[in-house]
């Protein structure tokens, strides 16, 4: 029964499964960069995958869900942007 499923939700919309497919990959990847600090700029992609996640959700659903999916969203993006400006206006001496 849940193999039968995952066929008609691909063959009915194919991208629907690969949306809810990038959602662990983007979970995964801000835990490798919060846990590694692999580079100087780790927060702003934590942050940025952070948003790419709630934006991804906001799209899959309908009603007053996807709206606060969307005011978190647009509240991610907005720490993106903040913590780009902070990282190239205050550079290290």
């Amino acid at each position: 029964m849940h193999r039968s499923v995952l066929i008609l939700l691909a063959n009915e919309k194919p991208f629907l499964v690969l949306r809810f497919a990038v959602i662990p990959v983007l979970l995964m990847l801000i835990v490798w960069m919060e846990v590694g600090h692999p580079g100087p700029a780790f927060r702003l992609f934590t942050f940025l995958f952070v948003f790419l996640i709630v934006a991804d959700l906001a799209a899959l659903l309908r009603g007053k869900a996807r709206d606060g999916l969307i005011v978190l969203a647009s509240l991610a993006f907005s720490l993106c942007i903040l913590e780009n400006v902070a990282k190239y206006s205050n550079p290290k001496l």
